[in-house]
């Protein structure tokens, strides 16, 4: 249940990884997407999609090399040769191997089927849970420099398909105007109507749409989106209950929660490490939770009240490595937000 863990994918010529997807039909097939699905400029990239048929023991790369940053891996829960691939592209300049690919054949063979530009890639993806042929898309328009960083543009969007992705349209009717930023999504599962973004705009905003993403209706306003997803760019996260589509879960530097469709949020990190990348909410049981963060992970029975750290990984990422010149000598490393060590 979460308590010990053995390395997986530690092998391959990238450890960078942005999605993981399991198949629901066909447990022992596993997709991950390499390269972090964040926009630092200290993350590493990666050299595509990789499947395993054996729940992980062995892996295949299956192309997709150049898509660099993997943010979303989704395989059709009835069919698991049917896989999505959501890719952010070049971090650090313009490319065409961005957007989103779709595969019938396991991986053989690739489709781009939405792509708006060279600068612009799939920040999130969703599917209806009623309806596999209906995907919700987040298109993201962005630019990393050296000296600056852009967060948005004419790119930046939500679509949706109702025929697994062989025509998109946008949807927007009640979002804000002006350009997007990057925007995440979910679906409700037990109620597959009800669709949240997370949308980074000139007017930020908590939206929730009870007809599959045609109409929005702006929850929590720029203040409370400010609060709980503080870094849009790093962040831009939102996971929904699934037995609720009234609790909603928003995490950034700190891990809040909203009972009131997101509305209002509280924080339920006490005593985790800080940075939040993603919470699981078990389906049997929503006081269940497991949540992400640059320390590791966290496990909670009663709803995030208190959590059990687990330490049992070599989750740290190692960004430096020095050694003086004492006999025996000594090697040192510094770790991403978990100091430096001898």
């Amino acid at each position: 249940a979460g308590i010990t863990w053995e390395p997986s994918f530690h092998l391959e010529n990238s450890v960078a990884v942005g999605a993981v997807d399991v198949s629901q039909s066909h447990p022992d097939i596993v997709w991950v997407g390499t390269g972090e699905g964040t926009s630092r400029n200290s993350v590493g990239i990666g050299d595509g999609g990789y499947k395993s048929e054996d729940g992980g023991q062995t892996w295949k790369n299956m192309g997709l090399e150049n898509t660099r940053h993997i943010s979303q891996i989704l395989i059709d829960r009835n069919d698991p040769d049917i896989v999505y691939i959501g890719a952010l592209g070049h971090l650090w300049g313009p490319n065409e191997e961005r957007g989103l690919f779709k595969t019938t054949d396991g991986g053989q063979t690739w489709a781009k089927v939405l792509y708006v530009d060279e600068s612009t890639g799939i920040a999130d993806l969703a599917m209806d849970p009623s309806n596999n042929r209906i995907l919700y898309a987040a298109t993201w328009d962005y630019l990393r420099k050296p000296f600056h960083f852009r967060s948005g543009g004419p790119g930046s969007a939500i679509y949706k398909t109702t025929n697994g992705g062989e025509t998109w349209r946008k949807i927007h009717l009640g979002l804000p105007s002006g350009a997007y930023g990057r925007i995440g999504l979910d679906v409700c599962r037990s109620r597959p109507e009800v669709v949240y973004a997370l949308v980074e705009n000139a007017n930020s905003g908590i939206f929730r749409s009870e007809d599959k993403g045609e109409t929005w209706k702006r929850m929590g306003d720029q203040q409370t989106y400010d609060r709980v997803n503080f870094r849009p760019f790093y962040y831009s996260k939102i996971t929904l209950d699934p037995n609720n589509d009234l609790v909603v879960y928003v995490y950034s530097g700190s891990s809040y929660v909203s009972r009131d469709g997101g509305k209002t949020f509280s924080s339920i990190s006490g005593g985790t490490h800080p940075d939040h990348h993603m919470i699981w909410v078990d389906p049997h049981n929503s006081q269940h939770l497991l949540d992400g963060n640059d320390g590791g992970i966290d496990i909670s029975y009663d709803g995030g009240e208190s959590w059990h750290s687990v330490r049992a990984g070599a989750w740290s990422e190692v960004y430096q490595v020095g050694y003086d010149m004492r006999d025996p000598y000594y090697v040192y490393v510094g770790l991403q937000d978990n100091g430096s060590w001898g």
